[in-house]
């Protein structure tokens, strides 16, 4: 039988297995497109120990742990930039994007590294040494929600950096995007990116910023970010390193009080070392070791370049000043935690690039895809199709309808069009397959899905009898795909059952039994209730039955 679907009165045989593509099945595990996890062994012991310390209190993962750690310590030395060549100049500035659902952890670990800034702001201005600082009530980071608030921060602190720290609410990825209609707000944004000087026209005024340094650390739903990506034509999201990690499996052990407490002594007193050195602009050069990494680093880096585009291309395009920033931060860090005295790093060590290259190429990129790739179907589309596909292989469902999905799958989280997008991109994927009802007959005709066989695991009509003893029956087209294997597979129609939701009726109403009952009475008729019914009941009931008959196993 080479026809996809055979049809009778009232019966539709889906294709046999073999007109069902191949589909691999790993991927109704959340895990297995997932992004790497973050590679702890880039940061310095110190930073090391106290980012999993962190990461287990805060129960966040470390990933959104470790880029807020690098964030705001770039943010302590934007005054250091990495020059690689004569005129090529980065500085350590950071804008991190950690993306994901509510309640995944992502406010915990910003709030984790905010926490070591508001302990040095406090030491700054009451600790022993505060009547000799000079900048005690500057601030070391704001969340500002607009420009104005921003740019009173920037004239506030003077040459001097500052971490921006937003969290999702307020659609702000969506507004550095759209920007202004006369440009100022990006010229705003890139300026306070490359320490470019700007006189910034800003509301009826002339601002002159002399060097702006702006890190940014903030926080997005998916939903929020598709937009912002969609109407990013100035590139300006494609300076963000996001962070997209997949959920834990389990959670980490909880630290003991005392260690946890020592090493976030250890961290303050690190960092303070990075606030109180003299603040002046100084270029580092890369030491000869690092300057040959960094040159494969980039010779490697232009063969992709070819096969990208859009969002990704863009993205790709920044990776040399991303691993050339990543490593003056690493290089601080690493100071940071040296021994006192130690003198302040006057090159980019080799280990450094090395650590940058590798976080930025095998971490970095593959989180920017999948936030990429998420954000570019509509936000969670694809969670909600795998949400779906899950639903059905835990029921064992050889077919369902549009109500099924939306109510049951779903839990109404779709309105029936965007249900009916989601079934058809499945379909498209080879997952489901439409069933095509009978012509002829009156109502409204059902529409129905099969599932892929693999799937709903259904071979024979005991596996659709058992498939969901707690809902409805399957109807006589919920024949399973192996059914050209296994003689009698399908099984009659039980009266009364079918799919309600589609029709508005009560669940046991259908087109046909409305007018006709089969299995009632001694002729598949219930008692007659009038002559008038009676005649509409008979030539249903007789076409009805015809088609159970047809469909009974035999008794051989």
């Amino acid at each position: 039988m080479n026809a996809h679907t055979l049809q009778t009165a009232d019966l539709a045989v889906p294709a046999p297995v073999e007109a069902w593509p191949s589909l691999d099945l790993g991927l109704l595990d959340e895990q297995a497109d997932a992004p790497p996890p973050f590679p702890l062994d880039v940061l310095p012991p110190l930073w090391r120990a106290w980012t999993e310390a962190a990461a287990a209190s805060t129960v966040a993962p470390t990933d959104y742990v470790a880029l807020s750690l690098l964030t705001a310590a770039g943010s302590l030395v934007s005054d250091r930039r990495v020059a690689p060549a004569r005129g090529w100049v980065e500085p350590c500035i950071l804008w991190t994007m950690l993306v994901g659902p509510p309640s995944c952890g992502k406010t915990p670990a910003v709030e984790a590294v905010c926490g070591l800034l508001r302990t040095l702001e406090h030491q700054r201005r009451y600790g022993p040494q505060a009547s000799q600082a000079h900048t005690t009530s500057a601030p070391l980071f704001t969340n500002g929600t607009t420009i104005d608030a921003v740019l009173g921060v920037l004239r506030e602190i003077g040459p001097r950096g500052v971490l921006l720290v937003r969290d999702e609410h307020g659609g702000w990825p969506s507004q550095m995007a759209r920007g202004t209609r006369d440009g100022s707000a990006q010229a705003f944004w890139l300026s306070t990116w490359c320490q470019r000087g700007l006189d910034l026209g800003w509301r009826g005024k002339t601002i002159e910023l002399d060097g702006p340094s702006l890190s940014i650390l903030g926080t997005a739903h998916p939903d929020a970010l598709a937009p912002a990506l969609a109407r990013d034509d100035s590139g300006m999201l494609a300076r963000f390193l996001f962070v997209r990690p997949a959920p834990a499996a389990c959670p980490r052990p909880l630290p003991l009080p005392e260690d946890e407490g020592a090493v976030t002594i250890e961290a303050v007193s690190a960092l303070r070392r990075l606030c109180e050195r003299p603040w002046c602009m100084r270029d580092l050069p890369l030491a000869d070791e690092a300057h040959a990494a960094f040159e494969d680093f980039r010779r490697a880096h232009r063969v992709p370049m070819r096969d990208l585009a859009g969002r990704e291309a863009a993205w790709w395009g920044k990776g040399p000043s991303q691993v050339l920033r990543l490593a003056g931060v690493l290089t601080f860090l690493g100071w940071a935690a040296s021994p006192q005295g130690a003198a302040e790093p006057a090159h980019v060590p080799a280990w450094a690039i090395a650590a940058a290259a590798r976080m930025w190429r095998d971490y970095l990129w593959p989180h920017a895809q999948a936030t990429f790739r998420i954000a570019g179907s509509g936000g969670e589309g694809e969670s909600r199709q795998r949400q779906v596909l899950r639903w059905l292989a835990a029921r064992r469902l050889p077919e369902v309808s549009r109500e099924n999905i939306r109510r049951e799958a779903l839990s109404q989280a779709l309105d029936a069009a965007g249900t009916q997008r989601l079934i058809e991109d499945l379909v498209e994927g080879g997952w489901l397959q439409p069933v095509t009802p009978a012509k002829g007959g009156r109502g409204r005709r059902r529409r129905r899905w099969l599932v892929h066989p693999d799937l709903c695991g259904a071979g024979t009509a005991g596996d659709l009898g058992a498939a969901d003893p707690d809902d409805a029956a399957p109807s006589i087209s919920a024949i399973s795909a192996r059914a050209s294997h296994a003689s009698g597979a399908a099984a009659p129609l039980p009266a009364g059952r079918s799919d309600p939701a589609e029709k508005g009726m009560p669940p046991d109403m259908d087109p046909v039994t409305r007018t006709a009952d089969v299995g009632g009475g001694s002729h598949g008729l219930r008692p007659p209730f009038g002559e008038r019914a009676q005649r509409r009941r008979e030539p249903f009931a007789q076409s009805r039955n015809s088609v159970d008959a047809a469909v009974q196993p035999s008794a051989a």
